[in-house]
């Protein structure tokens, strides 16, 4: 699965999670 900016950005503002984290997360 392909993530792109706007998934982790979606993400971050539902989580307030950092960039990384939230990228870790898509891509486990």
């Amino acid at each position: 699965m392909a993530i792109n900016a706007k998934d982790v950005q979606a993400l971050r503002q539902a989580t307030g999670a950092g960039m990384m984290d939230c990228k870790k997360a898509l891509e486990a």
